[in-house]
């Protein structure tokens, strides 16, 4: 059982390995704008996160059925201490492996979200410029074609109803 363990962690590792690189070909995209892309890297990373949760939840009944009390990688470091002190050296480099993409991901992903807020950001400055230009405020000229304030504009205003 230990063996297929291992091997469970593998295959979580080499999905975070697979999250790393969508994340980075994320970063990219967002930097290009591209939203089909983006749509397309997306929908893989929502793929590859459904096989680690599987994959976890896989580790999570290996566990039970061992007898270990979680199925987090110290619980199951403890436990293979007692039994297997060289697979839990194993577990332990793995452990460290998966913590270091963690931070990669977490690093990656800290970036998207910054460049994906600057896009909105963005976005927003330019919306409002747009507006404001529909926005101009029309102009009202007296008899002598100059101009009038909007204070003017109102008296003259309330004089045509009177």
């Amino acid at each position: 059982m230990i063996q297929e363990l291992e091997q469970l962690i593998d295959a979580e590792i080499e999905q975070y390995e697979n999250i790393v690189k969508l994340e980075t070909e994320k970063k990219e995209i967002l930097i290009k704008a591209d939203s089909e892309a983006l749509l397309n890297i997306d929908s893989q990373m929502l793929d590859v996160i459904q096989i680690i949760n599987n994959t976890c939840e896989k580790r999570k009944e290996l566990c039970e059925k061992m007898n270990i009390m979680t199925s987090s990688m110290s619980e199951i470091i403890g436990y293979l201490r007692n039994i297997d002190s060289e697979a839990a050296m194993r577990f332990e480099e793995k452990k460290s492996i998966i913590n270091d993409y963690a931070k990669k991901i977490g690093d990656l992903e800290r970036t998207n979200i910054e460049l994906t807020k600057h896009g909105i950001e963005f976005a927003n400055k330019t919306l409002d410029a747009i507006l404001k230009g529909f926005s101009v405020t029309p102009q009202e000229y007296n008899e002598h074609g100059r101009s009038v304030t909007s204070e003017e504009l109102k008296i003259s205003m309330i004089e045509e109803e009177a």
